[in-house]
């Protein structure tokens, strides 16, 4: 009884954070997509070094938004597009929520949805700070593999590295909750 009750609260609780949470739709090419996707998998390993947010790495990907020492995870989400010399489908911007924002702004509004290549935000509520993330692999029971930047190998949103990480679609990532995602349509 104890195992069905759970399901139960399980699935209610996914169902109701999940109107809360909506994808947006950019086009994008599937080059674009490719070339980045495999950017994005060289960058796994990369760690700051020399201090927080800091290291030749981490200056690289943040000087195509002309930017130093700040917060970088969304900066290596756009830095994956960018050096790829195709078209770039997200706003340049270092500010995951300002990225997802700007989707809300010129994207086509779906249900909450998760595919290969989607950007996954997170958000503090009531707060501006936030977290995003790539994902690279779709499995079963709302789980993803994502791979990310400035996180750490425990459920953080700064940290120290690009790392690969298992994430659930609907679990906040330290007080951060998911607010939706990006898809694209090429």
């Amino acid at each position: 009884m104890g195992y069905y009750l759970f399901i139960a609260v399980l699935w209610l609780s996914c169902s109701l954070v999940s109107k809360a949470q909506t994808t947006y739709e950019l086009p994008a090419t599937k080059e674009a997509l490719e070339k980045s996707r495999a950017v994005l998998y060289d960058c796994v390993g990369i760690r700051e070094v020399g201090g927080n947010n800091r290291g030749k790495d981490i200056d690289r990907i943040l000087s195509p938004l002309g930017l130093r020492g700040v917060a970088w995870c969304q900066a290596l989400q756009y830095y994956c597009f960018y050096v790829t010399g195709e078209a770039i489908p997200i706003k340049k911007t270092a500010g995951s929520q300002d990225c997802f924002n700007d989707a809300k702004k010129r994207g086509k509004p779906l249900p909450y949805r998760i595919r290969i290549d989607a950007l996954l935000f997170w958000r503090v509520v009531n707060g501006w700070q936030g977290h995003s993330a790539r994902v690279v692999k779709v499995m079963k029971m709302g789980w993803v593999e994502t791979i990310e930047g400035n996180t750490g190998n425990g459920n953080q949103r700064d940290g120290d590295g690009v790392y690969r990480k298992k994430r659930h679609l609907y679990n906040p990532v330290g007080r951060l909750r998911v607010s939706g995602s990006i898809v694209f349509k090429t």
